[in-house]
């Protein structure tokens, strides 16, 4: 949430909330800041499917309700999805995309991203990058998945420990 001091003896403002939350309620909210020499953009959807592009800036996207379509830019983003299905697309940098709950559909990019499907009939495409892929139950498809060896690991078992046969991925 977000607060605005006043002049007046440092109080939070509470018609600032008010606005604040109004905006989200009616469409989304977005804003941009500078942290030494990067620039950051953080948007936030509403309650209905929000289409929220990517910028050149680094960038930190929410679905928040309704079927978004959320797009990074060349920068390495964060994208988030929620439990309606969602179309993420990393686009251009190291980006982590994640779908949330819901049959999401997924795309990385050139550059080495993370994926997360969750829980859903999810469809994750790697892109021509070597992306790390966690699909979560209910993974239908997995696409362009480019890898030298691969480990089949059983649903809830423990990577440092499992010892799951070397085997190519299912069709």
């Amino acid at each position: 949430m977000l607060r605005k001091q006043d002049n007046s003896g440092g109080v939070p403002d509470a018609s600032s909330d008010d606005r604040a939350d109004q905006r989200l309620a009616d469409g989304g909210l977005s804003f941009d800041f500078e942290a030494g020499e990067r620039t950051y953009r953080i948007a936030v959807g509403g309650s209905e499917a929000d289409v929220i592009g990517g910028s050149e800036a680094f960038d930190h996207s929410f679905g928040q309700g309704g079927t978004d379509e959320i797009g990074g830019g060349p920068e390495d983003d964060v994208l988030r999805g929620d439990e309606d299905g969602n179309l993420l697309s990393g686009n251009e940098g190291r980006d982590l995309v994640d779908g949330g709950a819901g049959d999401d559909t997924l795309y990385g990019g050139a550059a080495a991203d993370n994926m997360l499907g969750r829980e859903g009939d999810d469809r994750l495409d790697e892109g021509a990058g070597h992306s790390g892929i966690a699909g979560g139950p209910g993974v239908r498809r997995v696409e362009n998945l480019t890898f030298s060896s691969f480990r089949w690991l059983p649903h809830g078992s423990d990577r440092r420990s499992a010892r799951a046969p070397h085997r190519p991925a299912p069709q």
